[in-house]
């Protein structure tokens, strides 16, 4: 699966893939000495399809309904 090209250094947290192959990227980015968390999701097929920002967490757990 390629991942999006970063200008800023990447720290990945967690992956989890839940039950239809959807794929949750926990990272987070340095900037300024600041930290950006976000939550990138793929589906199956492994192209980017969104991301959140200001998902400070260290860890993922997904349900059935896809609850982050």
């Amino acid at each position: 699966m390629p991942l999006a090209a970063e200008t800023y250094p990447v720290t990945y947290r967690d992956l989890a893939v839940e039950a239809a192959g959807y794929i949750y990227i926990l990272s987070y980015i340095t900037h300024l000495s600041q930290y950006q968390y976000r939550l990138d999701i793929s589906p199956p097929e492994g192209e980017f399809l969104s991301r959140t920002t200001g998902v400070n967490a260290d860890k993922l757990s997904l349900d059935f309904w896809r609850d982050v």
